[in-house]
């Protein structure tokens, strides 16, 4: 239940305390009074649209602004503000949202309680306040997918476990189903690359690359072999020079021979001669193990005729191979080694095998519960049928019919179905999708008809309509009036009406007065306490004759208080 509200700087409306009292209550009063300024300020207290100053909401040349409730708990309530750690006190709690105007900026905040609180936590706690239906609510049940979720509605406790169970299992499919999705776009492009990269490892395979240095190696041996005949003379000459000589200049090993003749014969007449003579002994040796290398080395200048020729080639090969792949040889062993590691690599489809039995399995657990929930969906659309047709029945549509369809769909998180509502409001006339077919009356018919069920279904709330009433009258009027104060005996109805017979109904009504005072408009609330403030009210409504109208009024209050 609402108790109060409280308004500062707010539209027409200006600044005001209002007081309501449980029960069935209705706002009337002109066009353009204020009336929706009242129902759109709880609205934007509960997290409605962003009002700003072209939207009316907001008085112009001010910098605060202010609206604030206070209600009634209710058991759902209470377990919400102790899971959200908000404290309460004598069964009540306070909502208020207010703006303040800074840097031409409007910033925005609610509380609880006086506890500061997010957009998500204030679109919580009204899901389980009020409960708002707008004339022209239509569009919000035109689409199969808001057709469903009424209907999950209407069956919120039957279908809660079996939607949950459709849920989990779907996203638990989903996961690995896009794994198994991954994979086998892993798979396909190894198998669309592999010819590419199996003539990549041929190629290097064939390349027969060994050593990242052989290109190194190669080109010095090229130098050599482009100028072998200079280093054989020379070499030649080396060798000749150290080991044959002529008469002329005997040979270096033969001079040292000599000299360490001569050093040995002279040694017995002074023994400080000894190291001298080691010494030039182990020269000697030295020269012969020199020379012997030296010969070596000048046998290997010995070559095939073609072997420079070879080495070029090779030589050639490897720059030619290496531009190709734009890598050095130690890159491209690298590379070489690695393609024959992971060229389609038999664990990948070890794994996608693995995964296309685990999606399998989860596809059919989907499938299951897809068809569970379907199943109950029917059984409760069938017993919907039933109890709409039964609430439009007083509304004046007595030979409406109405048949929720299904229609089969991909798998989701709500299931595999689709659900279109069909209508008829005649005899003889074919059933049709509801938003193509019913009036703009007939359709404040079954909206008001589809919240009888949904309230009767679902705990005690506020219940807020504006001009549900649009578009009916006379003994239409009157049932609406009374399907109104049916709810307000299950929770707080407030409804913005024109109509005086849905007005006299009600436990209590408010006038919304447009006053102009020194060029300054502004709107009044005002309860109307007295028979006689009700009947000039309802007589307003009424219209013609003015003396006509208030007996009207009078016959239709006494009804009710009769």
């Amino acid at each position: 239940m609402l108790k109060s509200l409280r308004l500062e700087n707010i539209g027409l409306l200006d600044t005001q305390e209002l007081s309501f009292e449980s029960g069935f209550t209705v706002i009337t009063g002109e066009t353009g009074a204020g009336k929706s300024i009242l129902l759109d300020s709880l609205d934007v207290l509960l997290g409605g649209t962003q009002p700003s100053f072209t939207s009316g909401l907001l008085t112009s040349k001010k910098n605060f602004f202010l609206i604030e409730g206070n209600f009634l708990l209710t058991p759902l309530i209470q377990k919400w503000l102790k899971d959200n750690l908000i404290d309460y006190e004598n069964n009540e709690f306070s909502i208020s949202r207010e703006w303040r105007l800074k840097d031409e900026r409007l910033k925005s905040r609610f509380r609880i309680n006086g506890i500061l609180i997010n957009k998500h936590q204030i679109r919580d706690i009204r899901a389980l306040l009020i409960d708002f239906t707008y004339q022209g609510d239509a569009y919000k049940i035109n689409s199969s997918i808001q057709q469903l979720e009424c209907l999950d509605k209407i069956g919120e406790f039957s279908l809660k476990q079996a939607k949950l169970n459709t849920k989990l299992s779907w996203q638990k499919w989903f996961r690995v189903f896009q794994k198994l999705q991954t994979i086998k776009n892993d798979i396909t492009a190894i198998k669309l690359d592999f010819q590419k990269s199996q003539d990549t490892l041929n190629d290097l395979e064939n390349a027969n690359l060994e050593d990242s240095e052989e290109l190194l190696k190669l080109k010095k041996e090229q130098d050599k072999l482009v100028n072998v005949v200079t280093l054989k003379e020379v070499s030649e000459k080396i060798l000749f020079i150290l080991e044959k000589g002529t008469d002329d200049l005997p040979s270096v090993i033969d001079q040292i021979s000599l000299c360490n003749y001569e050093l040995k014969r002279i040694i017995k007449n002074d023994t400080d001669l000894v190291p001298f003579y080691d010494d030039l002994t182990n020269l000697q040796e030295l020269v012969k193990n020199f020379i012997n290398s030296y010969e070596y080395y000048y046998s290997s200048l010995c070559i095939e005729p073609d072997q420079l020729e070879r080495i070029q080639e090779r030589i050639n090969f490897l720059q030619k191979i290496q531009k190709r792949y734009d890598s050095n040889l130690s890159e491209l062993i690298q590379k070489r080694d690695e393609l024959r590691v992971t060229i389609l690599s038999n664990d990948i489809n070890q794994k996608y095998d693995q995964l296309q039995e685990e999606e399998k399995l989860l596809r059919i657990e989907r499938d299951n519960h897809n068809l569970e929930l379907t199943k109950l969906r029917k059984k409760v659309a069938q017993n919907f049928e039933i109890l709409l047709k039964k609430s439009l029945t007083p509304l004046g549509l007595l030979n409406a019919r109405f048949q929720v369809f299904f229609e089969e769909i991909e798998s989701n998180e709500t299931g595999v179905d689709s659900v279109q509502f069909l209508f008829s409001a005649n005899p003889g006339q074919p059933m049709r999708p509801l938003n193509e077919i019913a009036s703009g009356g007939e359709m404040s018919r079954f909206i008001l008809g589809l919240k009888t069920i949904l309230f009767e279904s679902h705990p005690p709330r506020i219940f807020i309509f504006d001009e549900i009433d649009a578009g009916v009258s006379g003994k239409i009027s009157q049932a609406v009036a009374k399907l109104l104060k049916k709810l307000s005996l299950k929770g707080q109805v407030f409804c913005v009406t024109h109509q005086p017979l849905l007005a006299a109904i009600a436990d209590h009504h408010f006038s919304v007065t447009k006053i102009t005072d020194n060029g300054f408009t502004r709107s009044e609330v005002k309860h109307l306490n007295s028979f006689s403030e009700r009947k000039n009210e309802l007589a307003e409504l009424a219209g013609g004759d003015i003396g006509e109208a208030k007996l009207y009024a009078a016959s239709l209050l006494e009804q009710e208080a009769a």
